[in-house]
């Protein structure tokens, strides 16, 4: 006849083991409230750090540094306030042997808006700058005509080419035009209102 199996006893704790669970169970519970509130802390933080990726890019300020060597007006259109620049650079000594100045910016939606400028710019330059993308169709804003490339990146690029004039006191060149080259992977209303922004620069710095 089988005989019946006693019930595993009931482990018995002292008074001083259960202030010890119970201390190391409210230890435990504090340490991940910590950790939910750092992680919390770090993401509510990042969309701060990333606007202000580079507070110290000062685009007017480089772009006289840079209108000082290039042979053109460096632009350094007035934005929205809500963008901010993630870069401002002349490239004097570039391999392909175009040297350009170039801006870009970041929308409020983490999209990347930019432009090139350059008085040496060649079809072949220009094609690497849109990506080997085809003409689409043409538009007119400010009173230029821009051609329309749509890349398989997803961006979209308006180029066009701005008349150049001889500051006061400078020697002639023998440039009639600066190629102009606005693109990115915004809307068509971000990339407009930057096109926009930049002729209006360019016609401030005639005047």
């Amino acid at each position: 006849m089988t005989q019946p199996v006693d019930a595993a006893p009931k482990p018995q704790y002292t008074r001083k083991q259960g202030e010890r669970m119970y201390q190391n169970v409210k230890a435990m519970a504090f340490s991940v409230l910590a950790t939910v509130a750092i992680v919390a802390l770090v993401v509510m933080l990042n969309p701060l750090r990333d606007r202000d990726a580079d507070p110290g890019i000062d685009v007017p300020a480089i772009a006289a540094e840079a209108s000082s060597v290039a042979d053109f007006t460096a632009l350094a259109p007035e934005i929205p306030e809500d963008w901010y620049a993630s870069y401002a650079r002349w490239n004097g000594s570039p391999s392909d042997g175009v040297p350009n100045w170039q801006v870009g910016y970041v929308t409020p939606d983490e999209e990347f808006v930019g432009f090139v400028q350059s008085s040496d710019a060649n079809s072949t330059w220009v094609g690497q700058q849109v990506h080997g993308a085809a003409e689409s169709g043409l538009i007119e804003l400010s009173g230029h005509d821009f051609s329309v490339h749509r890349a398989d990146n997803g961006h979209t690029y308006l180029v066009t080419e701005l008349a150049h004039e001889e500051a006061a006191g400078s020697e002639a060149s023998d440039i009639d035009s600066v190629t102009l080259v606005v693109s990115g992977s915004g809307s068509d209303e971000q990339i407009t209102t930057l096109t926009k922004a930049v002729l209006e620069n360019d016609n401030e710095s005639r005047s």
